[in-house]
């Protein structure tokens, strides 16, 4: 099942996240965040942007979320995608599920471009991405300093598109969720409906 994440998630989130942080460079992070600091960022997100989770037999194996990708007003229709998994529950096609649903709720928002920040190199993140239909954009060189080395970052980037003469305004999240027309479950379906 792929759900809405709310605040009573914060403590899976910190332990899944937990050794991405400590464990490798995955996340420029350098302390993993407490259960306080997800409940924040939660609600932080939520009012405009999705955090969505996939949960199966009460077990969160993973989650997925959408943030500004800059401040400045111009920016309105890029976001910053993310996501996480369990250990248990990588390689199964989970990734896949919780990217098309975030990807078609940001498409319902009038989001364009998703991009997605990745420690270089990570093969299995990147070519996850590969996979799903980003592109390799950029390569920032030696940009963070994290576990004794300076790391690359690869900016990959998803049209989620088409891109309009002039876009419409975005639909904040926590207005398109109270949508009667809005169904989480509906999300879960194959990449070909985005197009």
């Amino acid at each position: 099942m792929i759900r809405i994440a709310k605040a009573e998630d914060a403590p899976k989130f910190s332990e899944i996240y937990r050794p991405y942080v400590e464990k490798s460079a995955v996340s420029f992070e350098t302390e993993a965040p407490d259960t306080a600091e997800f409940c924040r960022r939660i609600k932080e997100t939520e009012k405009n942007y999705p955090w969505i989770v996939l949960e199966e037999d009460g077990k969160i194996l993973g989650y997925a979320y959408a943030h500004r990708y800059r401040e400045r007003k111009a920016y309105d229709w890029a976001v910053e995608s993310s996501i996480y998994l369990a250990d248990e529950a990588k390689h199964q096609k989970i990734g896949d599920r919780l990217y098309k649903s975030l990807m078609c709720i940001l498409k319902e928002q009038g989001v364009l471009l998703a991009y997605a920040f990745i420690t270089s190199p990570n093969p299995e993140s990147e070519n996850f991405h590969l996979r799903f239909g980003f592109e390799r954009e950029s390569l920032q060189k030696k940009i963070a300093y994290k576990n004794g080395a300076f790391r690359d970052l690869a900016v990959m980037r998803y049209e989620i598109g088409p891109f309009p003469e002039i876009p419409q305004p975005l639909v904040p999240f926590e207005i398109l969720r109270k949508s009667p027309a809005f169904r989480l479950e509906e999300k879960n379906f194959d990449l070909e409906t985005l197009e």
